[in-house]
């Protein structure tokens, strides 16, 4: 789709797709699902994402039929396909993507997986939130994963860096 041409074009064949980390924020967030559903990355974080936009439209405003509201980005089947280890962080004030609907995207998704829930975190400030609790020392402490840890779940943002150091 869409989204795998802008891939194409922007890294011109020169970086293979396993050597990247995708991250995708809310929209963002679908667009990073339907790239890591076709090819495999190294990992996925999905920030305040939601389902499909029928079900975030309906969320906000449930009298609009479904006529008018395009069944489009279906993030909740495409990360069914996942190809990558994926790390879901979601905020439980989430104005805009409920928290609940950024777990059941979570839930749907193969593992290996971790779902990272932010306490206080809004649709915008997640990364603020996470400072000012200094989630970075719990997250490494494996805590505050909502009963969600997946042993076999392994981010390594540069899988060189280990065969450098040991060899």
């Amino acid at each position: 789709g869409k989204a795998k041409d802008l891939l194409a074009y922007l890294l011109d064949d020169t970086i293979p797709p396993e050597r990247l980390v995708l991250w995708g924020e809310s929209l963002g967030g679908a667009m990073a699902v339907e790239l890591a559903s076709e090819e495999p990355f190294a990992a996925v974080i999905l920030e305040s994402t939601f389902t499909s936009l029928r079900e975030i439209a309906h969320a906000h405003y449930p009298f609009l039929p479904n006529a008018v509201v395009p069944d489009e980005l279906r993030s909740i089947e495409k990360i069914r396909g996942l190809k990558a280890p994926l790390l879901s962080l979601h905020g439980d004030r989430d104005e805009t993507i409920p928290f609940e609907m950024g777990r059941k995207l979570y839930e749907a998704a193969p593992h290996p997986k971790r779902f990272l829930r932010i306490p206080g975190g809004h649709h915008n400030d997640l990364y603020a939130v996470a400072r000012r609790i200094n989630l970075g020392e719990e997250l490494n402490a494996n805590s505050r994963l909502d009963g969600a840890e997946d042993r076999n779940f392994n981010l390594r943002l540069d899988p060189y860096e280990d065969a450098n150091q040991n060899g």
